[in-house]
């Protein structure tokens, strides 16, 4: 749900101004999750832990301070170090990577995740358009149903029985067998290299 408690965040209280915002996030989360919640004595310290590391993410990583050429030293010696291509990994990235079609674009092929063959030539845009369509689809039946206009069987046919879980051409939940991986890697080289030849 959130991160766990860590040994050096739990000493460290959460700064005043987070105390509203950590009522407000637990009163939710309590209500969501009501059993799931009920025992946990370690919530608000894990709503703060979480709180705290994505402050501390945002500012190790502002650009203003790790951007080529301008890093601050120790950001510069770390890149350099073995932690490098880590470290290159959480940063904005400065180069366009062109060769990096990260939302498939180019419309090129890729394969199910199931492995059964079945293969798709759409762009992310694409993707998300379809579940934007679905989504407004749902929700027109949603609000059919309150108006009288949509029987449960009808709002039942159109959410289908899906969910997150990768499933094969059946519905039935499925392990991933394939994978056309990004050139990640590649470009993580080449955004690391960029930057600790901006910082000589």
């Amino acid at each position: 749900m959130v991160s766990q408690p860590s040994s050096a965040s739990t000493k460290t209280p959460a700064p005043e101004t987070d105390a509203r915002l950590i009522a407000l996030w637990e009163a939710g989360l309590r209500a969501a999750y009501a059993k799931a919640s009920l025992s946990d004595e370690l919530l608000v310290q894990r709503i703060a832990n979480a709180l705290a590391d994505g402050r501390h993410f945002y500012r190790a990583t502002d650009p203003a301070r790790t951007e080529a050429g301008n890093a601050s030293p120790d950001w510069r010696e770390r890149l350099a170090g073995d932690e490098g291509r880590y470290l290159v990994s959480i940063l904005y990235p400065e180069l366009p990577h062109t060769q990096l079609d990260a939302m498939n674009m180019a419309k090129e092929s890729w394969p199910h995740p199931a492995g059964d063959g079945r293969v798709s030539d759409a762009s992310y845009p694409e993707l998300v358009a379809h579940g934007e369509a679905k989504a407004a689809r749902t929700i027109a039946s949603v609000l059919g149903l309150w108006a009288g206009a949509t029987t449960e069987g009808e709002l039942a046919s159109e959410i289908g029985d899906e969910g997150l879980s990768l499933v094969d051409a059946e519905g039935v939940p499925e392990s991933p067998k394939v994978s056309a991986p990004l050139a990640l890697p590649a470009a993580m080289d080449e955004e690391l290299a960029y930057r600790i030849g901006r910082a000589r």
